[in-house]
């Protein structure tokens, strides 16, 4: 039996896309004919860079991989450097927002879901302490 199989949202994953839903990424359209969830909303890499109607299109989603156990973010349009390629979330939360994300970042390190297995690194401060950086 796979324990990666019907693996859910964790609430610190989903705290933070809601926040970025809520103050961020601006229309968000959630797609009802997807066997998986996905959000549509326009690139906020790319989309500022576009002329005419299409600055508005939804042409980004982040939907859910559910052997990952997470939401990836991908741009159709791949029409800039930070949205060429799909990433994980904690990924693009660090692109994006890079404030948020060190929230984020510390939030998942005191759950204890950083580093070595997870999809989100150590903070930069604790990969210091483990360096022995910590004793000045």
């Amino acid at each position: 039996m796979s324990h990666q199989r019907n693996r859910k949202e964790s609430n610190i994953d989903k705290k933070y896309k809601e926040l970025l839903f809520q103050y961020s990424l601006g229309d968000i359209k959630q797609s009802t004919n997807t066997r998986v969830p996905k959000y549509e909303f326009a690139c906020p890499f790319c989309s500022a860079d576009r002329k005419g109607s299409k600055k508005n299109s939804k042409c980004s989603a982040l939907f859910w991989v559910e052997n990952r156990g997470c939401f990836k973010f991908q741009c159709f349009n791949a029409g800039s450097n930070e949205c060429k390629f799909p990433i994980e979330f904690p990924k693009f939360l660090e692109r994006y927002n890079p404030a948020l994300f060190r929230e984020y970042q510390w939030e998942r390190f005191h759950a204890g879901t950083t580093g070595g297995r997870w999809n989100c690194p150590h903070p930069p401060e604790v990969l210091n302490l483990m360096a022995g950086g910590g004793n000045e």
